[in-house]
């Protein structure tokens, strides 16, 4: 992390697939925007957070349109330019290898992508510079206006299909709409977020009041309005929120798809897509029993569905030797009484997450 800088948010270079900004101040600060579409949300969302929380980038963000257009931005911020050149070049190189729908932004389609917010706000500034010059007001009413809406997420009913419905209920009440969802992690190693959405609205037009309706629909407080004033212009255009609420990542795996690929009840199926999902970014592993694999010869994997104490010493005695030990606990009562076993958590070889955590957790943290 670096220090904050001052920016000229419409001084910027491009090269080749990132945006580049150069703070102002003495102390020189260096920002980097890359853009990326995916056609899944799912399967990009646990590379994004294993590359945040290894501190690749500075935050980044999900932004979908009713247009069914996923993007990821990412901001890279560092003292030294090519240390983000290097940080950014891991990453295209990791997803470029692992997906090929993946595919990077480049100069002219970088450029306009990105600034599609600003040439919206740059249009919501003019306008009001002409009001200010002017005391009567302006007759030009041919100017774009935004919206601000916070996302309450915590009064989302059926997370799992959240933005699907959103996407679609917003196409047909065919209002322009970027729902973003901001991405950072805080000092405890934790990923929280911040949802918000933006409307574009032409003056001119009869545009139907997107919260009301969208509120009607889910029938609880989902958008929430808030205003959007001229400094705070340059956060939206950085997709970032003018929010201080977040929300944590764990408590909704279902809405990212982050648990979709482990939906059985079943620990031996469970396990068997564990074990596939090694195999397919070749990392070595071995299926012990339905309820273990052992991972590049050096951590043992244990996925438990209900406490058996007796049955967990058994585990750590055989095991704890030998190898790194994962502890993976699907009940949140055992996983909450467990780490406050101090003797346990002690254990430098042992750790303990809950199914959210491990949902959350990007496969090659296992390399």
């Amino acid at each position: 992390m670096v220090n904050k800088g001052k920016f000229r948010l419409l001084s910027f270079i491009i090269n080749h697939n990132l945006i580049f900004y150069k703070s102002t101040n003495k102390k020189k600060t260096f920002i980097g925007f890359s853009l990326l579409s995916c056609k899944s949300i799912e399967s990009i969302i646990p590379y994004m957070n294993y590359f945040l929380k290894k501190r690749y980038f500075n935050y980044y963000s999900l932004q979908l349109d009713s247009e069914n257009k996923n993007l990821i931005i990412m901001c890279f911020k560092d003292l030294n330019k090519n240390t983000i050149l290097k940080c950014h070049s891991i990453i295209y190189n990791e997803l470029t290898r692992i997906n090929n729908s993946i595919i990077f932004l480049e100069e002219k389609e970088l450029e306009n992508k990105f600034l599609k917010l600003v040439n919206c706000s740059l249009d919501l500034i003019q306008f009001h510079n002409n009001k200010k010059k002017n005391n009567q007001g302006t007759n030009n009413d041919n100017y774009t206006l935004i919206n601000y809406f916070k996302i309450n997420f915590e009064l989302i009913s059926k997370k799992e299909s959240f933005f699907d419905t959103f996407v679609n209920l917003s196409k047909n009440l065919l209002n322009d709409i970027i729902l973003i969802i901001n991405f950072k992690i805080n000092r405890n190693n934790q990923i929280i977020l911040y949802p918000y959405c933006i409307e574009f609205q032409q003056k001119s037009k009869n545009n139907l009041l997107l919260d009301l309706e969208i509120n009607n629909f889910f029938n609880s407080k989902i958008l929430e309005k808030k205003k959007l004033t001229i400094n705070k212009i340059g956060l939206i255009m950085w997709r970032l929120s003018i929010d201080i609420e977040y929300f944590y990542l764990l408590d909704y795996t279902e809405t990212f798809y982050l648990g979709n690929k482990y939906k059985s009840h079943n620990l031996s199926d469970i396990i068997t897509n564990i074990k596939e999902e090694l195999d397919k970014n070749s990392i070595k592993s071995l299926k012990i029993n339905d309820e273990i694999v052992l991972i590049n010869e050096n951590i043992i994997c244990v996925l438990i569905q209900r406490m058996n104490l007796p049955l967990l010493k058994k585990i750590i005695k055989n095991y704890y030797e030998k190898y790194n030990i994962f502890l993976i606990f699907f009940d949140s009562i055992d996983y909450e009484n467990i780490i406050r076993i101090q003797e346990l958590i002690s254990l430098d070889k042992i750790k303990i997450i809950n199914k959210n955590q491990f949902f959350e957790l990007n496969i090659n943290v296992f390399r």
